[in-house]
């Protein structure tokens, strides 16, 4: 069964692994992911480029390494933080019934069991709440999940999320819940899914047949 946080999540800490793997191993920095993306990107004071080599080549123990949460967690709001939360999820275009048949079945011989496959299409949208008390860290943040994500969809297209479409926008957030010196943006992630289910209680294949009458016989006539 696909799971789409699960997936997300993963997905997410790959991208980042694999971005500052890209950094730790090419001399030529030229050729990295991040100079492709933030070369010659400068806004006031901040260069995107060298913020964004810092920012990813911080050690494992270094106060604001950034992480990777499943739901909000409030106590990494003020650190550079993403987010994983789900705003909607509701049924999607439907097949007649259940879309029995679309599948095959799944059978026991030695049971004698037939188990339908029911699929049920459902459209959500992911968000990808990403938190700091510095602006700017969150902008470099938000381009480069955006830039990293729009470059590997097709993975996420492998692994069962289907049409996926990118969006954003700033949040605010309730100062119950973190301080008000924290900045918050969210990259949606909107996209469908289908869930492939057997039917709970499986049919009995049939294992034999019974015939009532008289068998007619090659001179027998029909009347």
């Amino acid at each position: 069964m696909i799971i789409p946080e699960f997936i997300i999540f993963s997905f997410i800490e790959s991208l980042l692994d694999y971005v500052k793997k890209d950094i730790r191993d090419n001399t030529d920095k030229t050729k990295t992911i991040i100079y492709y993306l933030f070369n010659d990107t400068k806004f006031q004071n901040f260069d995107f480029y060298k913020s964004a080599l810092e920012f990813l080549t911080r050690e494992a123990d270094h106060p604001r390494q950034i992480q990777v949460r499943m739901g909000f967690d409030s106590s990494r709001a003020s650190l550079p933080t993403i987010h994983i939360t789900l705003p909607s999820e509701r049924s999607g275009q439907q097949g007649l019934g259940l879309d029995e048949g679309y599948e095959d079945n799944e059978v026991d011989i030695t049971e004698g069991k037939e188990s339908p496959i029911y699929i049920r299409t459902y459209d959500c949208q992911y968000s990808l709440i990403l938190t700091s008390e510095n602006v700017l860290e969150i902008t470099l943040l938000y381009n480069l999940l955006k830039g990293l994500l729009i470059s590997s969809l097709d993975i996420l297209e492998l692994n069962g999320l289907r049409n996926i479409k990118l969006s954003g926008q700033d949040m605010q957030l309730s100062e119950n819940i973190v301080p008000v010196n924290v900045f918050a943006r969210g990259l949606m992630l909107d996209f469908f899914y289908e869930v492939f289910v057997k039917k709970l209680l499986p049919n009995n294949l049939i294992n034999h047949l019974t015939f009532q009458g008289t068998p007619l016989g090659e001179n027998s006539v029909i009347i």
